[in-house]
Formats: structure tokens, C-alpha cells, sequence
């Protein structure tokens, strides 16, 4: 998060979760392994806790955690539990940008987009086991 905690259990608090979205402005190299790595014309370091900065500078290069990550945290600092923290990252944005109402669901009509993870309650993180998109797997 850009955010520090305190700010996050606050907007939680304050908004309601149905007027939340939880998205992640991941840069190129978030997620990959800690070590440096070519982008663009920049040498990028990935750290062991998954910031960016640009290798040998100490500035930040840019948000390096996932989606996977975010919604962990989300749960760890608002003490919100995983099926109330879902719908930010799924049916919440849906319904901002108007798509049609049967996503996010699992019924005959809806689209089979699907991601399947384990995550137990004070994971760092969600593993992801497998992603569908319109039922085909792509991940």
C-alpha cells in the first residue's frame, strides 16, 4: 500500500466497504523474484519486502506489490475477513465502470472468470493456484 495502515482502517471505517475498491498500480517488475532487472533504459532492483527503487539510488521505482498482497494487508489492517475484502477487488469495480451485473457470480450466465488461491487468516499473501478467463485456464 502507499497508504499506511491507520489511513486504510480509517477509509474502511468511513466509506463502507460497498463504496471501496481495492486495485494495484503494480509497476513491470513487481512480483518477480528480489535482484535487478533491465526496464526500459533503468536498472530496477526488486528488495526482499518487494519494494522498487532504482538500482544504487534509493528512489522509488514504482509500486511493487500484487493484488495477492494487497488484499492480505487489506484484511491484516482492517481486520475485515476475506469474504467481506473479495468484493473490492471483484464486484466493486465492476459496478463502477457499469459492466454487467452477472459478474462476480457463479451462476449459468455469468462469465467464468475465475481465480482460485489458498489463503489462511495472517498469510502475507494469497497463493494464487490457478486463474480462468471465460473458462479457459491462462494461469
Amino acid at each position: 500500500f502507499h497508504l499506511p495502515a491507520s489511513a486504510v482502517k480509517v477509509f474502511a471505517r468511513t466509506k463502507g466497504l460497498e463504496r471501496l475498491i481495492l486495485t494495484s498500480d503494480v509497476a513491470l517488475a513487481g512480483g518477480l523474484n528480489p535482484g535487478i532487472y533491465r526496464w526500459g533504459n533503468k536498472e530496477v532492483e526488486v528488495f526482499t519486502d518487494n519494494h522498487l527503487g532504482l538500482t544504487g539510488t534509493g528512489i522509488l521505482a514504482g509500486a511493487g506489490h500484487l493484488l495477492n498482497w494487497d488484499i492480505a494487508h487489506f484484511i491484516r489492517f482492517t481486520g475485515n475477513n476475506l469474504a467481506n475484502t473479495i468484493p473490492l477487488c471483484t464486484i466493486n469495480p465492476a459496478k463502477i465502470i457499469e459492466m454487467p451485473c452477472n459478474y462476480g457470480k457463479l451462476e449459468l450466465s455469468a462469465p467464468a472468470n475465475l481465480t482460485l488461491f489458498h489463503y489462511q487468516t495472517g498469510d502475507d499473501r494469497l497463493q494464487i493456484v490457478r486463474t480462468l478467463r471465460k473458462g479457459s485456464v491462462i494461469f
